[in-house]
């Protein structure tokens, strides 16, 4: 599954008119970031916004990182733990002045 369908389907589950009222709403243990070396299951809005390492469903996932509470799809620009090139696309480079 590449990381374009693994983000759809995040979507898909996160904006489904099947979840229950959000006062009930449990943290999604499919969705985890890592925190000192321990796993920490969390919820949507943090997991995007995460910019270390992440999983969903047990797998890594390499994709965008969104700023946290942005009412838009807002890419976060800073910089990112991870470098492989999916993860840097949105990432600005930073200039020290001489």
């Amino acid at each position: 599954m590449n990381t374009k369908s693994l983000a759809e389907a995040l979507i898909q589950v996160a904006t489904s008119s099947a979840l229950p009222p959000e006062d009930d709403i449990e943290v999604n243990n499919n969705l985890e970031i890592l925190i000192k070396d321990q796993w920490v299951s969390v919820q949507i809005d943090v997991w995007r916004a995460w910019s270390g390492l992440r999983t969903i469903w047990g797998r890594e996932y390499h994709g965008p990182v969104y700023a946290l509470g942005t009412p838009t799809d807002t890419p976060w620009t800073g910089a990112r733990v991870c470098m492989c090139t999916t993860c840097q696309t949105h990432v600005e480079p930073k200039y020290r002045p001489n």
